[in-house]
């Protein structure tokens, strides 16, 4: 190759390159403001329901493997639950679960619609990470407080003292507590349990099941931790919390019905 041609090929290499980059960084930008209107519009409570799916719609869309869009749909999913006169939240997580979307989400969508409604009768079963057995229908005529978390969630760490506290407090009341760990490390698991003398029973599937195809996050669709549940006298859901918003409340008021 002579010196004239080998300096237009490299000339267009160059060029090519430089274009690559420069697309790239444009749909950095497009995904960038796309993303951020969506999140405005889907946290704006003026603004109309088809305006802000449409906007997830259109990120997703726009973005298929990228996870900001199915973010932002969660969100709308979640909020407007227990507004199916306003927006039908199951049909977006049908819509969510049969797409093409990253799995995790596709799985999240399908834990959503699967997840017990409040008041319907909640099924819960298996070996404890101790060996002890667990099934939460012979649990009748006790309370509840089934804890989803992590020894790596800096949340759910915190809220243990208050979940022991209100264990040694109302266990001989007639509280249960049944944890549901998403750590992928038995070891740790254990070393956390045993320094921190939790009693109560803990799932754990480690490796076999990563949080985000754990078979009881995903039964009750559970997209963050920590998120506690409240199963009353009678096995049906009565509550939830995902911000340590006021556990004892919870737990007394249920204690106290019949």
């Amino acid at each position: 190759m002579n010196c004239f041609l080998q300096f237009l090929f490299c000339a267009v290499l160059v060029d090519a390159l430089t274009g690559c980059a420069s697309m790239q960084s444009a749909d950095e930008k497009k995904l960038e403001a796309e993303s951020q209107a969506a999140w405005k519009v889907a946290n704006d409570i003026n603004a109309k329901p088809q305006e802000q799916i449409s906007a997830a719609r259109k990120l997703m869309n726009d973005f298929p493997t990228h996870p900001d869009g199915y973010y932002v749909m969660m969100h709308l999913i979640e909020y407007y639950q227990n507004q199916p006169e306003v927006a039908d939240s199951r049909v977006l997580a049908k819509e969510m679960a049969d797409g093409s979307g990253p799995e995790e989400f596709k799985l999240w969508a399908k834990g959503f619609l699967t997840r017990p409604k409040m008041g319907q009768r909640v099924s819960m079963q298996f070996t404890a990470v101790d060996g002890r057995e667990v099934d939460i229908s012979k649990m009748k005529g006790r309370v509840v407080l089934i804890d989803f978390w992590a020894t790596d969630c800096p949340g759910c760490v915190a809220a243990m003292p208050q979940l022991k506290a209100l264990y040694d407090k109302y266990h001989s009341r007639g509280l249960e507590i049944v944890g549901v760990d998403g750590d992928d490390n038995k070891t740790t698991l254990l070393r956390f349990i045993n320094e921190k003398q939790i009693p109560w029973p803990q799932y754990f599937a480690g490796k076999a099941e990563p949080a985000d195809k754990n078979k009881f996050f995903q039964q009750f669709g559970i997209d963050g931790i920590p998120h506690v549940l409240f199963v009353d006298k009678n096995n049906r859901l009565n509550g939830e919390d995902v911000g340590m918003v006021d556990y004892e409340g919870n737990v007394t008021n249920l204690l106290a019905r019949p």
